[in-house]
């Protein structure tokens, strides 16, 4: 649980940086960081984990200025 709750807050460390919001599948994204990837490489992307790209990459980033989320439905563009 220790371990989860480190990614979590991350999570919302790397969003509040960068200006975005969460959505409310945090929890279940945090869950999958740490089953896929570990504490330690938490920041890599859940829905490209072949790749080495992070979370907040600039690929997360043009996703969101032009959806409004990133794909892996995590971050949002800050109301």
């Amino acid at each position: 649980m220790e371990d989860f709750q480190t990614i979590k807050e991350n999570i919302q460390k790397t969003a509040k940086d960068n200006g975005y919001e969460l959505t409310e599948n945090v929890d279940a994204i945090a869950r999958a960081k740490l089953r896929f990837f570990g504490r330690e490489c938490w920041a890599q992307c859940p829905c490209d984990r072949d790749s080495d790209r992070a979370c907040i990459s600039q690929h997360c980033k043009e996703d969101i200025a032009k959806d409004g989320v990133c794909h892996c439905n995590l971050y949002r563009r800050a109301a």
